[in-house]
């Protein structure tokens, strides 16, 4: 049984995605800005002004992509400052929602310990014994934990992605613009408070986080359209209409519209109604009951039944929240696995 969070739940969780955003966003800009010389404005300091650009070929092919991503983006029509917003925005969205999910993942036992006692973590401590990490296991015991845990982030992240490639890609570069150890210190403290720990295991969770983060462009699209009375623009749609739906209302939704028809038109005996959904809807629509639908339904049903039930699974998929689809999907993947 889907078990939702409390109120209390949700309102740390909306301090959570906030005070993350605020911490990584800031951080994004100072190491877009010290390191690799871009600012907000789209200026971006040639690669011979920049010495850890100039010394590190890890760094100077983020540089390079850096570039390319600006060149990418004027071409599309956008200018250099808002690419330079969106980047910003996507190194956030992307460091804190892969987390998360680490953190739903501990919670439910299907990967060894990564974030929750930062450079302690029993999954860290596994993989620098790995003779494979070997390289990292000299950085950790010269005293560079730091380096050796980041690359054990991206790895960990590199093994989702084999499953579940979107967010966890860590060759992206929101992936190669990596917190820094202090701002990573400050996010893990933030995950790893005790009030949270009960919320790990709620499968809205990362929903909820995926709304709170987009929090501020939505109040910020709504006081515009209060304010001057003008419509939505292009920008502002994700952010309006990209807002996650609780288990309960899917439910009742479902069942209240799309269970009725599926009772209607999908008898018991139609061999090509899944047993699953035969018991998941049998009943549950009000005023139907199991078979219903078999000798009585008009004859103009009758001969839609196939293409209403097709619409009704494709009503179905789009109407569950994509985030919940996303942790159930690593959780049933990853089920006889253990990192």
């Amino acid at each position: 049984m889907v078990q939702p969070l409390t109120d209390s739940q949700c309102n740390l969780i909306h301090d959570l995605a906030l005070d993350a955003r605020s911490l990584l966003t800031r951080e994004a800009q100072e190491l877009l800005e010290g390191v690799y010389g871009l600012y907000t404005d789209g200026r971006l300091d040639p690669p011979d002004k920049l010495p850890q650009v100039q010394a590190d070929p890890e760094t100077s092919e983020t540089y390079r992509r850096l570039a390319q991503f600006l060149d990418d983006e004027s071409r599309a029509g956008m200018a250099r400052a808002d690419a330079v917003d969106k980047l910003v925005k996507e190194i956030a969205f992307t460091h804190l929602n892969r987390l998360v999910a680490f953190k739903m993942l501990e919670a439910r036992g299907l990967i060894r310990g990564t974030v929750d006692k930062g450079t302690d973590s029993n999954g860290f401590k596994c993989y620098l014994a790995d003779p494979e990490h070997a390289a990292d296991l000299v950085l950790y015991e010269r005293g560079d934990a730091d380096t050796a845990y980041r690359h054990f982030l991206l790895w960990q992240a590199g093994q989702v992605a084999q499953e579940v490639r979107v967010l966890f890609d860590p060759d992206t570069l929101p992936s190669r613009l990596f917190p820094r150890p202090r701002a990573l210190h400050a996010l893990l403290e933030l995950l790893n408070r005790a009030e949270l720990a009960d919320a790990w295991h709620a499968d809205e969770t990362v929903g909820w986080v995926y709304q709170y983060f987009n929090e501020p462009e939505l109040q910020a699209a709504f006081e515009r359209m209060r304010t001057s009375g003008a419509k939505f623009e292009a920008k502002d749609i994700p952010s309006a209409t990209q807002l996650f739906t609780p288990h309960w209302i899917v439910k009742f939704l479902v069942q209240n519209t799309l269970g009725r028809l599926w009772v209607e038109l999908h008898p018991d005996t139609d061999p090509t109604c899944p047993a699953g959904a035969r018991a998941r809807f049998r009943g549950q629509a009000p005023g139907v009951r199991a078979g219903a639908g078999r000798a009585r339904a008009p004859q103009r049903h009758r001969e839609h039944r196939g293409p209403l039930i097709n619409l009704c699974a494709l009503c179905v998929s789009v109407a569950i929240s994509l985030q919940q689809i996303a942790i159930y999907g690593i959780i049933s993947l990853w089920n006889s696995h253990s990192f």
